[in-house]
């Protein structure tokens, strides 16, 4: 991939739960085999202005009836303790956590309320506490999002789909791209070989579950008001990345590969709509485009 890889615990990594092909007397036995092959199942790294937390909410519950027994949702008092120190000690920084298993229950997942206690893990007030700005997660296979003071939640569906339905393409298989910049992450869910164009902020719904959109009070606005745009082709960037407003050429700032920047003035948009048109230039000649809809309120 040309780029550092984390590894994060799930529960298909404790070894010997299922299949049932070794004692909990061996080494490799539970969080054993992950940690001979990747290290530590809880641990943190810094990149820029953002600290990451990989974190392990996994519980051995044994019982008469299941002596192999786990519990995902729950982190064990050395994790805690481990975890609030650690953000306590990067505190300057932009909190990022890493989790396997959700912090959250988005509505729209087809989960009842006894599936979803089994996939929720509870933070135990330790996110607010100490002002997690984001919580990453999968597991569910589902895409999520909650966004809440402080934490914003994201769950991201997974490479795999729900490959054990035939046939495998059933449901969506991708994975999410993000970009950092001024301490918030802006990112978009991709499907795998597919193209993707789509608006951020404001919010689009090309982009599923932006990380950093947010819902503008257009009568707040005393400025210019900031646009951030995902476009990448099926594999790598487009040729050309360009935008329009009412078929008038936008200036645009590249944010990587993958992310555009702009500023608009909504002062000359005063009471009326205009059309905001996204295109990227394949190297086929292709040209793909979207178009998002605006409207600026008078000021009075």
């Amino acid at each position: 991939m040309g780029v550092p890889v984390y590894s994060t615990i799930g529960n298909h990594e404790l070894r010997g739960g299922v299949p049932e092909d070794t004692s909990e007397r061996e080494s490799n036995y539970g969080f054993g085999l992950f940690e001979t092959t990747f290290g530590p199942t809880y641990y943190s790294f810094d990149r820029g202005a953002f600290h990451f937390v990989a974190l392990d909410t996994h519980h051995p519950v044994p019982g008469e009836d299941d002596p192999r027994g786990w519990t995902w949702n729950r982190m064990r008092e050395e994790v805690k303790h481990w975890l609030r120190r650690d953000l306590e000690a990067h505190g300057d920084r932009v909190n990022v956590v890493l989790n396997h298993e959700p912090f959250f229950a988005d509505p729209s997942w087809p989960f009842d309320q006894e599936e979803l206690a089994k996939y929720v893990v509870s933070d135990e007030g330790i996110f607010e506490e100490h002002e997690v700005a984001y919580s990453l997660n999968g597991h569910v296979h589902f895409n999520g999002l909650e966004r809440g003071e402080p934490t914003t939640h994201i769950s991201t569906g997974a490479l795999f789909g729900m490959g054990w339905y035939l046939p495998p393409t059933l449901f969506p298989r991708g994975y999410r791209i993000y970009y950092a910049q001024d301490g918030q992450l802006y990112g978009a869910w991709k499907l795998i070989d597919e193209p993707l164009l789509g608006f951020i902020q404001p919010q689009g719904e090309d982009a599923i579950h932006p990380a950093s959109a947010t819902l503008v009070d257009p009568e707040a606005l005393a400025g210019p008001v900031d646009l951030v745009a995902v476009a990448t082709d099926a594999k790598g960037p487009f040729e050309a990345v360009s935008l329009e407003l009412d078929g008038r050429p936008v200036h645009l700032e590249r944010w990587g590969d993958y992310f555009v920047h702009a500023r608009i003035d909504p002062a000359p948009l005063q009471g009326k709509t205009a059309t905001l048109t996204l295109s990227g230039k394949r190297a086929n000649g292709e040209t793909l485009r979207t178009r998002l809809e605006i409207r600026a309120r008078d000021r009075n």
